[in-house]
């Protein structure tokens, strides 16, 4: 939460399948969510982030940021950029314990 009480949001890949519908329900549970693209000028992956951002006016904004591409991304935060913590995708088991 931020010091206005906002509840904040940070999407990667925001244009895509999984990402999207994370962008979607963040915003219908009233967050601020900043989503990166990798392409603004992919003008059909992007359509539907447009139409949410008509639909929840003023709480999603976009950052052009191709994440394979090192240097390509400015970090929609204050810290740049984010801290390097290890992520499970869905579906995939923790590693053994040792």
């Amino acid at each position: 939460m931020s010091a206005d009480g906002a509840r904040k949001a940070v999407v990667t890949g925001g244009s895509g399948f999984v990402g999207s519908h994370l962008v979607r329900r963040l915003l219908e549970r009233d967050y601020q969510v900043h989503a990166t693209v990798r392409s603004a000028a992919h003008s059909a992956k992007v359509l539907p982030l447009h139409r949410l951002q008509q639909e929840f006016p003023g709480r999603l904004t976009l950052f052009e940021a191709d994440l394979l591409r090192p240097g390509s991304a400015t970090w929609p935060t204050r810290t740049s950029p984010p801290r390097s913590t290890p992520r499970r995708r869905a579906g995939t088991s923790p590693p053994p314990r040792r």
